[in-house]
């Protein structure tokens, strides 16, 4: 069963990734994974139940291999892992929207909002743990406020991605920046400076990449 559920939740994100929430049907489903109605009735109780399950599935994935990866030590770390998330982005733009469009549905659901927060919660939650030791931070910083405020603001910066207000080519680079926003603001006297100076040169790098995407091809 534990086989066959994961076989379900696997062919239910390659079909959501195809098209989106609409695209999955109970039939279709079926048909593709090989398995009976009442199996998927019983396992996960409605269609709403497998595109959850299949959400939680998914994030899951994400951290398992980001757990191989060294994360949250440093700036440097954490921009790599920005990295391959727009990447991950790109690769499955229809699923990556499906995500984003839950974690502002209008009544989401505590648990579903839990598996969403996983993935940037921990990134932010690591690096200012790390930072923390270094003794880089502002005295007295609620951790875990700071990450939940960053994981908010990572996910609004998703939506304008998904909403065609950031252009695949700025997004590792606004996602950059978004976290360094969020650094400096709890950054120290002998840190901030060497966060500012990153900051300085990203926007630079996004003004005139922006400034080149809408000049267009040269003719």
């Amino acid at each position: 069963m534990i086989a066959r559920r994961s076989r379900i939740l696997r062919t239910a994100i390659e079909i959501l990734d195809e098209g989106g929430e609409e695209h999955l049907t109970i039939a279709r489903l079926c048909d593709r994974a090989g398995v009976a109605a009442r199996t998927l009735y019983r396992a996960f109780g409605d269609r709403e139940g497998i595109i959850y399950a299949a959400l939680a599935e998914h994030m899951g994935s994400l951290t398992t291999v980001l757990s191989h990866k060294p994360r949250g030590q440093d700036v440097d770390a954490v921009f790599r892992e920005y990295d391959w998330i727009a990447e991950e982005l790109f690769r499955g733009p229809e699923f990556a929207r499906l995500i984003i469009n839950f974690y502002f549905a209008s009544k989401p659901r505590e648990a579903v909002l839990q598996d969403l927060r996983s993935v940037p919660y921990q990134r932010i939650e690591k690096w200012l743990v790390n930072a923390q030791q270094r003794g880089e931070l502002l005295p007295g910083i609620d951790l875990q406020r700071i990450a939940m405020y960053q994981t908010d603001t990572e996910y609004v910066l998703f939506h304008k991605w998904a909403t065609g207000r950031v252009p695949d080519e700025c997004m590792a680079r606004e996602l950059k920046v978004n976290f360094l926003m969020t650094a400096l603001s709890v950054a120290n006297d002998a840190f901030r400076p060497r966060i500012a100076g990153r900051l300085e040169k990203l926007h630079k790098e996004l003004s005139a990449l922006r400034a080149e995407l809408e000049a267009g091809p040269v003719k």
